[in-house]
């Protein structure tokens, strides 16, 4: 939601007001108990699910790769589920009051966020695998001292400098590398990540070479192995050339005679923005399994990261109308919200529909430009659609669940939005609005003594 008013909700906006209960089986947060579970899981009330998968553990709130062991009933398996990392919408949500924790933080010797973050929300940190190349110098102490279970490395560099940083704190650090397939998962360029021109990971060409030296090393541990080839991917073939590829990986490491406890085989199953037809869920990952199964790797621990498929659909971004601004070439609707608040169309070109909250027959319909009042010519969230309106409307820019609030900015000196909880017909306040003094908090006077 943007900077300016939001909409007609019944919304308790004391951040200190106590937490309602939580959501139950019908609340629409998390979808009901699976009509079909197996057996071998124990029917309790304290089970906790996410989507079809029984969660044979508590359900962590939001931790960073946060592993669980879960029960799929479609699959009749037991699976390891990664809950959402917090590059997809937590990595400023520490708590409402994150903003002015700063100088605790500081003063705990508290220093990466993702870190940070965990350790405010009383998370534990043994389920916790974080990407390598985020940290350095006193974050990888942190990092080790905090029990990390794993550390994804993305290149040769990183697994000396983790090396020295764990034999000077007589300690071991679990590794996993993360291996680039070159593999196109045909998508945008910017968010296509497994080809070999991209700047993750180790080239697949390298990966026993590197496996070797981590093995070498006396400060490192190899665990597992893991690949993420892109985002926004809506089409089967990448993901079972990926898998194949990881696979033959893994027998060569273990034929020199290093182990591999999981794979992490990424996410990036797409969503529908605009017709698109991603492959579901449910018949994806059983092809991909199958794989697992026939070359023999069926009982490995397996990870995956669902993202913006579980998210990016149940988010929208509410807008208001502030002008509408006819002209001979286009007419332009300028809106609230902006490029801060929604990069995505400015980043990606991407496509977001956008409906109005109420439908008018007092008004024509009319091809408009959505635009934010941003001084860029690239802030707009939407081009030539087809509208009735009138100033003052509130418009929902759909599909804005995933890579949008994670993304948003205080660019123009603008303050991000309110978030709010919808179950049902019931909402809630879960981060407030910011306000010019949050962004001035941690500026300082150059003439201060």
């Amino acid at each position: 939601m943007p900077p300016g008013p939001c909409p007609p909700l019944q919304v308790n906006e004391s951040p200190s007001a106590p937490d309602s209960q939580p959501p139950g089986p019908d609340s629409g947060i998390l979808d009901s108990e699976p009509a079909h579970v197996d057996a071998s899981v124990e029917q309790s009330p304290t089970l906790s699910h996410i989507g079809r998968y029984a969660l044979k553990g508590p359900l962590g709130q939001g931790g960073l790769g946060q592993v669980h062991e879960a029960w799929d009933p479609l699959l009749s398996r037991t699976v390891a589920v990664k809950t959402l990392q917090f590059d997809i919408d937590m990595t400023e949500r520490v708590s409402l009051d994150g903003l002015f924790l700063n100088e605790a933080r500081a003063a705990a010797g508290l220093n990466h966020p993702h870190i940070v973050t965990i350790h405010d929300a009383g998370l534990s940190t043994q389920g916790v695998y974080i990407a390598m190349e985020r940290l350095h110098g006193r974050d990888l102490r942190q990092a080790l001292a905090a029990g990390i279970a794993c550390f994804n490395v993305e290149s040769e560099a990183e697994l000396e400098v983790l090396n020295q940083v764990a034999v000077a704190a007589g300690a071991r650090a679990p590794v996993s590398i993360r291996v680039n397939p070159n593999v196109d998962p045909m998508t945008h360029p910017y968010i296509s990540t497994g080809l070999k021109g991209s700047k993750f990971g180790v080239a697949h060409e390298r990966t026993l070479h590197t496996y070797r030296r981590a093995a070498s090393l006396a400060g490192l541990r190899v665990v597992g192995i893991d690949c993420h080839i892109g985002s926004q991917i809506t089409q089967e073939a990448p993901y079972l050339d990926a898998m194949d590829r990881m696979l033959d990986l893994v027998e060569s490491v273990e034929a020199a005679g290093i182990a591999i406890e999981h794979i992490d085989f990424g996410g990036g199953l797409g969503i529908d923005y605009n017709g698109d037809q991603p492959p579901g869920a449910d018949t994806l990952w059983p092809k991909l399994l199958a794989k697992l199964d026939a070359r023999g790797f069926g009982q490995r621990r397996l990870m995956i990261e669902p993202g913006r498929s579980l998210v990016g659909n149940a988010g929208v971004c509410v807008t208001e109308v502030l002008y509408l601004k006819p002209g001979e070439q286009k007419n332009f609707c300028i809106v609230d919200a902006a490029m801060n608040d929604l990069p995505r169309p400015a980043m990606y070109q991407a496509y977001h529909g956008i409906v109005p909250l109420r439908l008018r027959a007092d008004t024509a319909t009319s091809i408009w430009e959505v635009v934010g009042p941003v001084c860029e010519s690239g802030d707009w969230l939407g081009h030539a659609r087809s509208l009735s309106l009138l100033g003052g409307d509130l418009l929902a820019v759909l599909s804005a669940g995933a890579y949008c609030m994670s993304m948003a900015s205080n660019y123009n000196s603008r303050g991000r939005a309110a978030e709010v909880l919808v179950s049902g017909t019931a909402a809630r306040l879960i981060r407030r609005r910011e306000t010019i003094q949050d962004q001035l908090l941690a500026e300082q006077d150059a003439d201060a003594g």
